[in-house]
């Protein structure tokens, strides 16, 4: 994804206006519209992630849903429209909201073209049984990991599975 953003050939499907930028930052995500930066949600952001650069309401459950289905590969890509800084209207009114998308989706299928070009060359490789489960979860600075759900579905195992004791 780095160096599809970094060639910046997926720039030429987007108007020629000005060349957006791509970003590689925490973003967090929950069921809230975030359109201040001082209400009591804003606040408990940025007092628990502080590193989040955005807020979205789509990639936990998308991410959620991946790793529940045998860990399948997911990958977010976000068109930022507005800054939450209680100018939604009139960012979504001056219709940032298509550019934001356009520009989102022109990196998203560069990105696609580069996965598929990569999965094509591994191909003929021969494939390799899976030797078991490993999952890390890791937070930098003063992120915290957790799960914003209430529920999880699915087969779930905490210390040694049935199996891997001697």
């Amino acid at each position: 994804a780095r160096s599809v953003g970094r060639a910046g050939e997926w720039c030429a499907a987007v108007p020629a206006d000005g060349r957006p930028g791509v970003h590689f930052e925490p973003v967090a995500s929950g069921e809230v519209v975030l359109d201040s930066r001082t209400s009591g949600v804003a606040r408990w952001l940025h007092e628990h992630y502080n590193d989040a650069v955005a807020v979205e309401m789509e990639s936990a459950g998308f991410a959620l849903a991946g790793h529940l289905n045998d860990d399948l590969p997911a990958i977010s890509v976000r068109g930022v429209s507005d800054h939450a800084g209680g100018a939604k209207e009139v960012t979504d009114g001056a219709g940032w909201q298509p550019v934001a998308a356009g520009n989102a989706a022109a990196f998203a299928e560069a990105l696609i073209a580069e996965i598929d070009d990569e999965d094509a060359e591994t191909a003929a490789e021969p494939a390799r049984e899976p030797r078991g489960f490993s999952n890390q979860n890791v937070a930098n600075d003063r992120a915290r990991v957790g799960q914003q759900i209430g529920a999880v579905y699915g087969d779930l195992t905490v210390g040694p599975q049935r199996g891997d004791r001697k």
